[in-house]
């Protein structure tokens, strides 16, 4: 936790956006860095995050905000901790945010994708695939969109190693 602290203290972001959301964001370009820190993330939250670069700077750009926010920064900004003077103010504008009354919060759980269920999404209509798989339209084309853009990728990057060879 003091590592992630010092790393959020150096290098990362949280308080009150001008739409009064509490967040905590890190911008790194390092993989590692990125995976670990989402890693750490989902110890605390249970939630998976997606990593991917941005389109404009090619690097990661990793956000969470309301309450997952909150339980990040109370880990990380515990009483007496060394920090910089600045982001424990921060934390504890993070943490005295309240959700209001008419913010509705979303429960629902994440289904995981199997590797059954993408090669059934991929082989058979949208419509069949949301029927059989008992998934939205909008899961099945975002999984559709993420499998083709992951092997446009790939194939970029071979095509790359093949131009330096």
């Amino acid at each position: 936790v003091d590592y992630w602290r010092g790393i959020i203290d150096g290098d990362g972001s949280l308080g009150i956006t001008g739409k009064n959301l509490p967040f905590l964001g890190l911008v790194t370009d390092s993989d590692n860095l990125a995976e670990q820190f989402v890693s750490f993330l989902k110890n605390i939250t249970g939630k998976n995050k997606t990593l991917n670069r941005n389109k404009r700077d090619n690097i990661y750009n990793i956000l969470i905000s309301r309450e997952d926010a909150q339980k990040v920064v109370k880990k990380l900004y515990y009483k007496d901790c060394i920090c910089l003077d600045r982001k424990k103010n921060r934390a504890k504008e993070v943490m005295s945010w309240k959700r209001p009354k008419n913010m509705i919060k979303k429960t629902y759980k994440v289904r995981e994708w199997g590797k059954k269920e993408e090669k059934f999404i991929l082989s058979h209509s949208i419509t069949e695939s949301m029927k059989k798989l008992e998934r939205t339209r909008s899961s099945v084309e975002t999984r559709l969109w993420r499998l083709k853009n992951a092997k446009n990728s790939i194939q970029q990057v071979e095509e790359n190693i093949q131009c330096k060879n």
